[in-house]
């Protein structure tokens, strides 16, 4: 029998609509089976886990909402003709409205700083029009494709039964025909940035369920600091004092979170390596221009897949060459394609990168395996996974989200590590990222070969064949290594 149906068969577990105390161990476990995969094992497999204090305070469920009206461009972006001297680029844009320029660190453009009150859209058409200037444009912005977080769920071992999402896109079945289950792989996360530090506080301590997940050092774009941790994105606009959520950790361990433990759920490929690039701050923004460095650092540091689930409602320029460079590296780009479909403004597509070609574009299905209302849809989505809908109870214990770990930081400043329920096109995006990463753990390493078995094997809903709600269909793990030549 395998170990994901071992872990299935273990006793009943406690579900809390809340969450535990911040003070409650990182790793607690119920009394189970060890298993040989489990690496913090000090006993044999087979032995038993002590039992862990039951927890001393129950949360209340806090429903949040993400923004979804972007901010204005605040830079502009540029790329000058190599040959122009830095003192000729200097007089340009100070000529254009600028007050000067400074070159990104892992790409060929560069960013120019503006007065307050300047237009950027002024400022970019009049530097583009300045010999040697190939390109100007507005840096664009992006957010994070959270749509909402209800209550949390206890760590109690194990969760992996109220993770329906996976029984959808049979992944236990296919991890029953990838003994690598990812290992050797480098997924790299553009997000909030990943709790996965060894300290004891916040933001250096590890994510649950990520305590023996391989990590590569990342970079922070929003502060230009060598780590990447994440220190949440504010999901309630309305409330600035608000509760902030762990958005980059909580994608993370969709795709990373270790099998095996005694603790929580499971990873889609568990034994990933995941290198974070943080490229939205605490408001859960970002620019255009920090997500196509963090693209271009991601490939020279042998990434192999790259989630991103954010979006923006226009293309950038430095975001689609980078897309085209890392594509042509042989990396697989995921993205989520959104959640604007429920609002007025919604043009009918889906959000950039997304829209690229050399992108998967992977949208939301809900627990009844309709398309969410709330996800973006189009001629360029390629799949759907799934994302959750309104995340109300609708089997037992079960919600209309998708169940991982991450972090709840209180508006009192208590830091809550804990296992949320969360929809959103983002939390679908890192299924089709850990399936991408599954698949090149088998040896598949053209992106395109991944995409055509995606999309190949996906599970058709809706009008048969390709449709703009669903795509090729819904992402099927176990279909798609059937694909690579498994076929029991």
């Amino acid at each position: 029998m395998s170990l994901m149906r071992r872990l299935l068969g273990v006793s009943a577990l406690c579900l809390l609509l809340g969450s535990w105390s911040p003070t409650v161990a990182q790793t607690p476990r119920r009394p189970g089976i060890r298993t040989p995969d489990d690496p913090t094992a000090s006993g044999p497999p087979g032995s038993r886990v002590p039992s862990p204090s039951p927890p001393a305070t129950q949360l209340r469920p806090i429903p949040l909402r993400a923004a979804t009206e972007l901010p204005p461009p605040t830079r502009v972006v540029v790329r000058f003709a190599p040959s122009l001297s830095p003192g000729e680029r200097a007089r340009k844009v100070r000529r254009s409205g600028g007050l000067g320029f400074l070159d990104a660190r892992f790409s060929d453009f560069s960013r120019v700083e503006l007065p307050a009150g300047a237009d950027p859209a002024r400022v970019a058409e009049t530097l583009a029009g300045e010999p040697g200037v190939l390109w100007a444009e507005p840096d664009r912005r992006c957010r994070a494709l959270v749509r909402s977080m209800a209550g949390a769920a206890t760590f109690d071992d194990p969760l992996l039964p109220l993770q329906w999402h996976h029984e959808r896109i049979r992944l236990l079945d296919a991890l029953d025909h990838n003994p690598p289950r990812g290992r050797g792989v480098v997924v790299a996360v553009l997000d909030t940035g990943v709790a996965f530090g060894l300290g004891s506080d916040f933001p250096v301590r590890r994510g649950i369920d990520l305590g023996s997940t391989t990590f590569l050092p990342g970079f922070d774009f929003v502060d230009g600091d060598t780590r990447a941790f994440d220190e949440g994105s504010v999901v309630d606009p309305d409330e600035p004092g608000g509760p902030r959520f762990g958005h980059g950790t909580f994608v993370a361990a969709q795709i990373a979170a270790v099998a095996g433990n005694g603790t929580g759920g499971v990873g889609i490929a568990p034994r990933v390596t995941i290198v974070p690039y943080r490229v939205l701050g605490l408001d859960g923004f970002g620019a255009f221009s920090h997500v196509a460095e963090a693209i271009e650092l991601a490939v020279d540091s042998g990434a192999d897949v790259i989630n991103m689930s954010l979006g923006g409602d226009e293309g950038s320029t430095p975001l689609r060459e980078a897309v085209e460079r890392a594509a042509a590296a042989g990396v697989v780009l995921v993205a989520a394609a959104g959640n604007e479909a429920e609002d007025d403004e919604f043009a009918g597509d889906v959000t950039f990168p997304a829209r690229y070609p050399d992108v998967l574009a992977v949208g939301a299905t809900n627990f009844a395996g309709d398309r969410a209302a709330y996800s973006n849809h189009g001629t360029s989505l390629d799949f759907v996974a799934p994302g959750g809908g309104d995340n109300e109870l609708v089997d037992g214990e079960i919600r209309d989200g998708v169940l991982a770990p991450s972090f709840l930081i209180e508006p009192d400043g208590r830091t809550i590590y804990a296992h949320f329920w969360a929809t959103g096109t983002s939390f679908a995006a890192p299924q089709a990222s850990g399936v991408a990463a599954l698949l090149t753990s088998l040896g598949v390493q053209d992106p395109e070969a991944i995409r055509i078995l995606l999309r190949d094997t996906a599970r058709d809903r809706g009008p048969l064949g390709f449709d703009t709600d669903f795509g090729s269909g819904e992402i099927d793990a176990l279909g798609a290594h059937r694909g690579v030549g498994f076929n029991r």
